[in-house]
């Protein structure tokens, strides 16, 4: 199913960006000679105002032909205001550049649609799990410093802390090293401290507590998405 959905993707962004071409065409009163979804076999056509439309055998794309695009091609029933290659050169640049911003316009409309039904996901500073050594300990970090589910870590090291992004720096910088913990549990807060772990990744030293964060939906607005 997914293969198929990739396919249709895949078909769909190549017929729009085709259709880019096709519209600044014959916005630029160039000819358009044919329009096809697909390659290969023709299933079915049928021409309209010079131009023949019509879907191929192989759902792979499509495809838009401009008379003129190629010099060679035989192209007598055409006038040359028709034809691409005596067009001006910002006519040219304006069809060559089209499909790619049609293609832009459609993947931003469906990215704006999804934020707008969907909102996006974040982490926050509520503590989801807490994790284990990685450092073959007993306990983890954050199993030291009496963290569970549900805290809230509000300081790192005195620091105060904004966002999981922001944590998690704060964490990587410090590893081997004790750091103090501010946290919030129910109605109270609570003063803790533990001593990171070490891991290694691509030949760095980076500080471990072991804790993960709750994922929280977000509705976006429409400014939000459009500019997001």
């Amino acid at each position: 199913m997914n293969g198929i959905l990739t396919i249709l993707m895949l078909t769909f962004f190549v017929v729009m960006h085709e259709a880019g071409h096709y519209f600044a065409a014959r916005f630029s009163k160039v000819a358009v000679s044919e329009f096809f979804v697909g390659f290969g076999p023709k299933i079915f056509s049928f021409k309209r105002n010079g131009t023949e439309y019509g879907l191929k055998g192989i759902p792979f794309g499509g495809y838009v032909k401009i008379p003129g695009m190629d010099e060679s091609e035989q192209v007598g029933e055409y006038e040359d205001s028709e034809l691409f290659h005596t067009s001006k050169w910002t006519t040219k640049l304006f069809i060559a550049s089209a499909g790619i911003i049609v293609n832009f316009v459609t993947a931003w409309i469906m990215i704006f649609v999804i934020f707008i039904t969907n909102g996006v996901t974040q982490p926050t500073l509520n503590i989801e799990t807490i994790g284990d050594s990685i450092n073959q300990q007993n306990i983890s970090p954050s199993q030291s410093a009496g963290l569970r589910p549900g805290d809230k870590i509000v300081q790192f090291n005195g620091q105060n802390v904004e966002s999981w992004d922001q944590l998690v720096s704060m964490i990587e910088v410090n590893p081997g090293q004790e750091v103090s913990i501010k946290y919030l549990r129910g109605d109270s807060t609570y003063l803790t401290s533990a001593i990171l772990e070490t891991r290694n990744i691509n030949g760095s030293e980076i500080g471990y507590l072991g804790v993960s964060p709750v994922i929280e939906e977000k509705d976006v607005g429409i400014l939000d998405a459009a500019f997001f």
